[in-house]
């Protein structure tokens, strides 16, 4: 039976996704982000008075005042060390280390003490006002071992992390980086594993299983493991197609294709896909609410947190100043997006973190982008395509593999397991996939967020049905993915399948999907047959809404199968005035 905890669960930010959010303020208000770190004196103060409230009787709207006052502060403090933590991978020295350290251990701190008060106020004749604010039916007991044994864990991750980060940023050579780093892992491995153990007394085999549970996914492991086979068989296949399309047509200076403000590119075309997404990146730039890091002193990730003190997600990024980096704001902007449609009215509220539905939000609309590349890239745009291929497929493969050498690690995990054991193990389900030649160390997932790579594979396997579906029906491609938008990751309402066939999606674990119908997505968008683009010349104009008329006047309504190929827009089996007024709307549009 898992422990009732209410405000428990102090490794919850520092083992998952950020914990915490808070509505989206106006576009009319700014937004200035800063690092202030924390007055705990502040923090006893509203303590003091909520302790006098619940020491007297008839105080009900009082204590909920007081509670929603101290869960506010839980997202000044989730914020501030948010923030610290960007400054840290922006500049990773010592001084932002301490200080990102400082603020996780204020957050241990406050967690005990707020869940300690809580519980003291429900036995003070305040149970029901406390089990009516978190929504639950129990009060538990204040277990003060248990809060000290999670801080212990917690800061012993912490330590774990931090270690694992001097690896990456020292000059060792990289064998040596993946023996320490493997040395690392089994360190995480057996303290997640035992956390969990004790959390949940024993409900879960390994901290994989907890994950899945904890991450709200439909599906289990297992599910994965049993199509593995197929994913290790058929993406090789895929990817090397890609890989040859990409050579005969890459240009020299394809991979240096960048800009100065990769977010001002994106708004360019944002409107073009919805004023929704128009909307997001204008709060986004006008608020400055990004960061980009470079070289040596940067920490080399991107990712979105959410910032409840600012109501508003913010973004890091890693740039290496190629055409990739483009890539990844568009990715990090798709979660920005969906972070404010998801954002509940109190951090409480969050019931959970779904990161499949999360990665389907950024990798949904890189997919989306690859329709403007023509305008973007230029010359260079069919090459940039091939790349965002090429990165999705091993995006895929990459998930399956980490996922099954995670669950492999975990669920096998004695004491007598090493460095080397750990190492080997990688290598074999590298070469046996063969398209993601990563060497562990630089996995950093692995150490940060255990379990979470496999939502890099389910949703890139979604975003390529995105992708595939542009190519005959832009519009329903949009339709699919705005729709998926409003599928909150922060509501365990939605779950990841369930969303999928809410918004038209196929059963993208589904036995055969990966050898059958990704099959013919894949060679639908490397065919680059463009939607309405009758004349083949890799464009859309009115010369091709011209042509299509003339068609349909002149004909008898027969059409040969690479006519109906061509014409067919409304993907209904037939060439009619339905498809030229769909092919005239989106030339308005475009």
């Amino acid at each position: 039976m898992m422990k009732n905890k209410i405000v428990s669960g102090v490794m919850a930010l520092v083992m998952s996704v950020s914990a915490f959010a808070f509505p989206v303020v106006s576009a009319e208000q700014t937004v200035f982000v800063e690092y202030t770190g924390y007055d705990m004196e502040y923090l006893d103060s509203i303590i003091s008075e909520f302790r006098e409230a619940y020491k007297t009787s008839g105080n009900d709207n009082t204590v909920r005042e007081y509670i929603i006052k101290l869960t506010d502060e839980m997202g000044v403090i989730e914020s501030q060390a948010s923030v610290a933590y960007v400054n840290y991978c922006k500049d990773a020295t010592e001084e932002n280390a301490f200080e990102y350290t400082k603020m996780n251990n204020v957050y241990a701190t406050v967690s005990s003490k707020i869940y300690s008060e809580l519980v003291n106020a429900g036995n003070s004749g305040y149970d029901r006002v406390v089990c009516e604010f978190f929504e639950t039916d129990e009060m538990p007991e204040y277990d003060s071992e248990a809060m000290e044994y999670e801080q212990a864990m917690s800061a012993e991750k912490l330590r774990i992390e931090s270690e694992y980060a001097s690896v990456v940023q020292s000059a060792s050579g990289v064998d040596e980086k993946n023996q320490q780093c493997a040395e690392l892992y089994l360190e995480l491995v057996k303290l997640c594993n035992d956390y969990i153990s004790y959390l949940t007394e024993g409900a879960y085999d390994n901290y994989i299983d907890y994950a899945y549970a904890t991450y709200s996914r439909d599906y289990s492991p297992q599910d994965i493991i049993s199509i593995s086979g197929e994913a290790r068989e058929y993406l090789k296949g895929y990817y090397n197609d890609v890989v040859d399309m990409f050579q005969a047509v890459r240009q020299s200076d394809t991979n240096t294709r960048t800009y100065e403000d990769n977010f001002e590119i994106i708004g360019r075309y944002a409107g073009k896909i919805s004023d929704e997404l128009a909307e997001s990146v204008q709060w986004l730039r006008e608020n400055q609410l990004y960061s980009i890091g470079g070289g040596s002193q940067s920490m080399p990730m991107s990712f979105t947190s959410l910032l409840p003190q600012y109501d508003s997600p913010y973004i890091y990024q890693y740039k290496y100043d190629t055409v990739n980096d483009l890539f990844t704001s568009v990715h990090e902007f798709g979660h920005f997006n969906a972070a404010r449609n998801s954002l509940p009215d109190a951090w409480y509220e969050i019931d959970s973190t779904n990161l499949d539905i999360a990665e389907v939000h950024s990798q949904g609309l890189e997919a989306l982008f690859t329709n403007y590349y023509d305008e973007i890239f230029g010359t260079s745009s069919d090459a940039c395509r091939y790349i965002q291929l090429s990165d999705m497929i091993s995006a895929i493969s990459a998930g399956f593999m980490v996922n099954e050498f995670e669950c492999y690690i975990f669920s096998n995990y004695t004491d007598e397991m090493t460095a080397d054991d750990v190492i080997s193990k990688y290598n074999e389900l590298k070469d046996s996939y063969e398209i993601y030649p990563i060497d562990m160390y630089r996995i950093s997932h692995l150490f940060q967020t255990p379990g979470y790579y496999i939502s890099y594979a389910v949703s890139a396997l979604a975003a390529l049905e995105i992708w595939g579906v542009m190519q005959y029906d832009y519009d329903r491609a949009v339709q699919m993915y705005m729709d998926f938008t409003h599928c909150s990751y922060l509501d365990d309402e939605y779950t990841f399948m369930a969303s999928l066939e809410k918004c038209g999606f196929s059963n993208v674990l589904g036995e055969g999907y990966i050898s059958t119908t990704l099959a013919e997505y894949v060679e639908k968008i490397i065919s680059q047959n463009v939607m309405g683009d009758v004349d083949e010349n890799g464009v859309v104009t009115a010369l091709d809404l011209q042509m299509l008329i003339t068609a349909l006047l002149s004909s008898d309504g027969a059409f040969n199968d690479e006519q109906v190929k061509l014409y067919d827009l409304n993907n209904d089996g037939l060439v009619s005035v339905s498809d030229a007024l769909k092919l005239k709307m989106y030339l308005i549009k475009n």
